[in-house]
């Protein structure tokens, strides 16, 4: 019966998954949080964590677990759009109705533009851009961690220690950096290349807010990492104008306080998104079909 369908939305990050519930017609009913979904961290992770996500949105809407079986989901997911992963997550068993895999740049432009065309700059823990005009996708970036980007929130994480530790060899220049990632990994030098043996993306992405911090009281090298980072900004808003979509809007868990180191023509192109890339998701869910816009990658975003 329709009052017995379930629609769910998934926004699969590098660092955390959101979920979102809605009704049959349309009444958000529950929202759910989930860990890393993004299958580069193992497969059984990823989709551990979207189901974690989806129980959470049932448990908010006071549904039982049991309804897991009847909920239509769709989800967008980081790193879907490489073959090896997409195929991984497409054979994957799940314990839901039915499930419809995109990457979660589709996912963030559906959500961002009310599912019509437009483009999309997601700076989270990863990079990724994408415009869609005309039923045609053009894509940048999306490469995966400390390849061929310099704006996620990893990519300043990780110039942060890189300088830190040089400040501490006497090799770079002096910076706050040091002593801010010092007390929050606990330790300088060596410890703090301990504390981060073998860290994965997110997190360095995690320590994207420390270098905000120390910009705003007036740090030199965070300042440069920063300025560094909206330039690259900038040039990927500049090839995506190309294509002169609608609409563009800039997402992602450093958006909102990268913004004032943007170039003010780029600026003042950003339009808020309509909604986040979880209702991007509801939208492929009740479609019942993946996006398939012909995808044509962007290279060549230089200094």
């Amino acid at each position: 019966m329709k009052e017995d369908i379930y629609f769910l939305g998934i926004d699969g990050g590098g660092s955390h998954c959101r979920a979102r519930l809605e009704s049959a017609d349309g009444r958000l009913l529950g929202r759910g949080f989930g860990g890393p979904a993004n299958p580069c961290y193992g497969l059984d992770l990823a989709m551990r964590s979207i189901e974690k996500a989806a129980a959470a949105a049932l448990a908010d809407a006071g549904l039982p677990p049991g309804l897991m079986d009847r909920l239509r989901v769709g989800a967008g997911v980081a790193g879907l759009h490489l073959p090896r992963y997409r195929d991984a997550m497409c054979n994957a068993s799940h314990p839901f109705e039915q499930l419809v895999l995109t990457d979660d740049l589709h996912i963030a432009c559906l959500g961002a533009h009310g599912g019509g065309d437009g483009a999309v700059i997601i700076v989270g823990t990863g990079f990724s851009a994408l415009s869609v005009v005309d039923g045609v996708a053009h894509t940048i970036g999306a490469h995966g961690f400390m390849m061929g980007e310099a704006c996620s929130g990893a990519h300043i994480g990780f110039a942060a220690v890189n300088a830190a530790l040089l400040a501490y060899d006497r090799l770079g220049q002096e910076t706050l950096l040091a002593e801010l990632l010092g007390r929050e990994l606990g330790g300088e030098g060596l410890m703090l290349a301990n504390a981060l043996a073998g860290a994965t993306a997110d997190r360095y992405a995690a320590l994207a807010p420390v270098v905000f911090e120390a910009a705003e009281r007036g740090d030199a090298v965070a300042g440069r990492i920063l300025r560094e980072a909206a330039a690259f900004i900038d040039r990927v808003a500049q090839r995506l104008l190309e294509r002169d979509p609608p609409r563009l809007s800039l997402v992602g868990g450093i958006a909102e306080r990268i913004v004032p180191w943007l170039a003010p023509d780029i600026a003042a192109r950003l339009l808020p998104a309509e909604a986040p890339a979880e209702v991007g998701a509801i939208h492929l869910a009740r479609e019942g079909i993946a996006p398939a816009p012909t995808s044509i990658p962007e290279t060549g975003i230089s200094s």
